[in-house]
């Protein structure tokens, strides 16, 4: 059964940092390495993967990917 990230209003809003996050997660990056990527601190990461956690609607780090993924599926592409 593929993942489906519902909302009752709409698929949720990602930031732009929230969205970097994701996709270094999606790469299978540690907090560290996302860090060191951005610029910013394992606790930030963290921070930001505890809000995608919540935004996405999953219980665990490891499903943000699917989640994140199957929410950029819902999107127009960008123009």
């Amino acid at each position: 059964m593929a993942h489906q990230v519902e909302h009752a209003l709409g698929p949720p809003v990602l930031t732009e940092r929230q969205r970097q996050v994701a996709r270094g997660v999606a790469r299978g990056l540690t907090n560290d390495e996302i860090g060191a990527e951005l610029g910013i601190s394992p606790r930030t990461v963290k921070a930001h993967t505890d809000n995608l956690r919540r935004k996405l609607g999953v219980p665990t780090r490891r499903r943000i990917a699917p989640a994140f993924i199957a929410l950029q599926g819902q999107r127009r592409p960008r123009r």
